[in-house]
C-alpha cells in the first residue's frame, strides 16, 4: 500500500515496473547480459492498428527500428528481418513481402488448428506466399526441463518435417540467453539432431496449409485504441498543413510510433503501461489543437452590390 495506505493493485503500473527491474537485474546476474534498451518501435498490436485504419504505419514501425539499433548497436538488421506480435492480421502478413522475409514465425495460437491439432513445424501460410514457421510448445518447453525429456519429446517427433524450437528472452520471459546455449549443446551433442539454416528448409508438396485466426481482438484497455486514433487523425492533419519534413511532425511521428506498440501490455499482458502510452498521444493532440489555435482568418466586410 502507499504511504497514505491506499491499496495498490498488482497489476498497476508503479509495482509492474518495480517487478520488470528486478526482473531484468536476477537475468544480468544470471547469464551476464544487462538490457540496456527495450525500445517498442516495431511492435504494434496489429489488431489495434486494424481497429484505427493505421496497418499502413507498419512501415515506419519497421524504418524507425532500423535506425534505433543502427544508432544504438552500431549494426545494421538483416534487412528481411521484421518483427511482429500477435494477434496478426493478414494486412501485417502482407507487408512481409517488403522486407522480402523468407518466413513468418509465430505461435501455434495465431493459427487455425489443423484436423483439430494445432500447428506446428513449417506450413504454407494460406494464400500469401508465405511460410510459416510455428514452434512446437512442448519441445521448446523440454529444453529447460533436462536433456532425457528433451531427448524423448524430439526421438518422439522424428520425421522428414523440421522441428521448430522457440526460447523467449528478455523482461519478462523464462527463458534466458543461457537456454539458446543449452539448446545448442543439447542439438549438438546428440548425434542424430541438426540445425538448419532457414533458407535451406523446403515445404514438401503434401503439407497443409494453415489460415491466420481472424477470431482474435486487442486485448487492450476500452478506449486505448480510439484515444490512439484520434491523435493520429490530428498528426496527420498537422502533416498535411506543415509538411512531412517539418521538425515537429518528426518528433511527433515518434512518439506517435511509440504509443502503438504492443508492448505496453507488458509481460503479464496486463496493459499497465497503457495510461503512459496514452499520454503520448495526448501529447500529440493537444500539440496539435494549440498549433491550430494560432491560426487566425483576417476577414473583411464586403458589401456586394445589387
Amino acid at each position: 500500500q502507499t504511504a497514505d495506505g491506499q491499496p495498490v493493485l498488482p497489476n498497476a503500473e508503479t509495482p509492474a515496473d518495480a517487478e520488470a527491474t528486478l526482473a531484468a537485474l536476477t537475468a544480468a546476474r544470471d547469464d551476464g547480459l544487462l538490457t540496456v534498451l527495450d525500445t517498442p518501435y516495431a511492435l504494434p498490436d496489429h489488431a489495434g492498428l486494424a481497429a484505427i485504419g493505421a496497418s499502413t504505419d507498419l512501415d515506419a514501425q519497421w524504418a524507425r527500428a532500423d535506425s534505433v539499433m543502427l544508432a544504438t548497436l552500431r549494426s545494421n538488421t538483416a534487412s528481411q528481418t521484421a518483427y511482429h506480435t500477435k494477434p496478426l492480421t493478414t494486412t501485417a502478413v502482407a507487408t512481409l513481402a517488403r522486407r522480402k522475409a523468407p518466413g513468418l514465425l509465430a505461435p501455434s495460437d495465431a493459427f487455425e488448428h489443423i484436423e483439430g491439432k494445432p500447428a506446428t513445424g513449417l506450413h504454407p501460410l494460406d494464400g500469401s506466399g508465405t511460410v510459416a514457421m510455428i514452434p512446437d510448445d512442448d519441445a521448446s518447453a523440454a529444453i529447460e526441463i533436462g536433456p532425457a525429456e528433451f531427448y524423448d519429446v524430439m526421438f518422439d517427433r522424428i520425421g522428414p518435417d523440421p522441428i521448430v524450437l522457440l526460447v523467449e528472452i528478455g523482461p519478462g520471459s523464462q527463458g534466458t540467453a543461457t537456454s539458446v546455449q543449452r539448446a545448442l549443446d543439447l542439438i549438438d551433442r546428440s548425434g542424430w539432431l541438426e540445425l538448419t539454416p532457414i533458407e535451406d528448409l523446403a515445404l514438401a508438396d503434401d503439407t497443409a496449409p494453415v489460415k491466420l485466426r481472424t477470431d482474435i481482438e486487442s486485448d487492450a484497455p476500452a478506449g486505448h485504441w480510439r484515444t490512439v486514433g484520434d491523435a493520429r487523425a490530428s498528426l496527420l492533419a498537422y502533416r498535411e498543413a506543415a509538411g512531412p519534413d517539418d521538425p515537429d511532425v518528426e518528433s511527433l511521428s515518434r512518439a506517435l510510433l511509440v504509443a502503438e506498440s504492443g508492448l505496453w501490455a507488458g509481460a503479464n499482458g496486463a496493459w499497465g503501461g497503457a495510461a503512459r502510452a496514452r499520454d503520448m498521444t495526448e501529447d500529440v493532440t493537444g500539440f496539435v489543437a494549440s498549433e491550430f489555435e494560432k491560426i487566425t482568418i483576417d476577414a473583411k466586410d464586403v458589401t456586394l452590390s445589387g
